[in-house]
């Protein structure tokens, strides 16, 4: 054998040993998800709207935080659970709130909450002080009074009442079955109204029952907006902060067209409240809204300045017997 030949049976002898190394070598596995599902939202079945949380951006506003928080925890009676509430805040990294698709006086709710880093199931098996077992189907489940509580992986929760029990039963068995992405309002106005990214950010199918509610309720002089409104389908809205506080409500409506119709009602009605003597503070209001019509999308933009969201935080009340106590008129022995 000359030395040529030999050289090129050695080469080829060593790229068929190269070529077998490789074949026989098994390509790393990509790493398992920490999660059941990436994107909280895919937990959602078939909604109505929901109502999106970005913890960490909210965090990241400090005073804002901290209003947020005083006024959360002020609910509760005992200082021991204002502090684990405030522990599961700082913890939290996502909040997601679902109402199931009948949204009539008393929908369904559903609430999803996944922390990061941090286990949401305590070492004794406790979520929320409400303690949970290992079920046949791999989950941890429990009771937070009479709503369903699913630990689906060690960072995400499922909090849900009863009316949504099928619904979740589908999601958590990965079943076919419509789930709040694949509905028309994600798929409309999700990017407008950065869902998901933005601190607080709100989706939601506008049911025609609700209009003709709102048409039966306003004042004659409403009614010409409030028949526009019938043609919105669905709605957006979000919570941004920046240099200034920036709130934006999109509507999408059937058509260009009736779009168009609303469009001109809204700002007619904006111009009558920045002209008018009786209401200064409405009429401030009114003339920093700014209304934007794109093809079937009106959307309605209103900036404030951090010093007056923070005196707007400083007035909510969690507490709806409160609230409903207070706007109940007083009885004919009070009068």
């Amino acid at each position: 054998m000359t030395n040529g030949a030999s050289l090129r049976l050695c080469s080829l002898a060593c790229t068929l040993l190269l070529f077998a190394a490789g074949c026989a070598t098994t390509p790393a596995a990509p790493p398992a998800s920490r999660y059941f599902v990436d994107d909280p939202v895919d937990l959602l079945p078939d909604l109505g709207a929901a109502l999106y949380v970005n913890v960490p951006r909210l965090r990241a506003e400090e005073a804002l935080w901290a209003h947020l928080l005083e006024r959360f925890t002020a609910e509760e009676d005992v200082e021991a659970d204002r502090q684990r509430l405030r522990r599961f805040a700082e913890q939290a990294e996502t909040l997601v709130v679902g109402l199931g698709p009948e949204l009539g006086d008393d929908p369904s709710v559903l609430l999803v909450i996944r922390t990061r880093d941090v286990p949401i199931v305590s070492e004794a098996g406790l979520v929320l002080d409400a303690p949970t077992e290992l079920g046949s189907d791999g989950f941890r489940r429990g009771q937070i009074g009479d709503d369903d509580l699913v630990v689906v992986d060690a960072y995400t929760a499922v909090i849900f009442e009863a009316g949504l029990r099928t619904a979740m039963a589908a999601v958590l068995s990965k079943q076919p079955g419509r789930r709040f992405k694949d509905e028309a309002a994600y798929q409309g106005l999700a990017s407008e109204v950065a869902f998901g990214s933005a601190p607080v950010a709100l989706l939601g199918v506008l049911p025609p029952r609700v209009l003709e509610q709102v048409n039966d309720r306003v004042p004659p002089a409403m009614r010409p907006l409030a028949r526009a409104m019938s043609t919105v389908q669905y709605y957006g809205g979000l919570l941004d902060v920046g240099d200034a506080i920036n709130l934006r409500l999109s509507l999408r409506g059937r058509s260009t067209n009736d779009m168009a119709l609303l469009t001109g009602a809204l700002i007619l009605l904006k111009n009558a409240l920045v002209s008018s003597n009786d209401e200064p503070e409405l009429a401030r209001m009114a003339a920093k809204l700014q209304v934007e019509l794109r093809e079937q999308i009106l959307t309605l933009s209103y900036a404030m300045s951090r010093a007056e969201l923070l005196e707007g935080v400083k007035g909510l009340r969690f507490d709806a017997d409160e609230v409903e106590e207070e706007a109940s008129p007083p009885r004919g022995e009070e009068i």
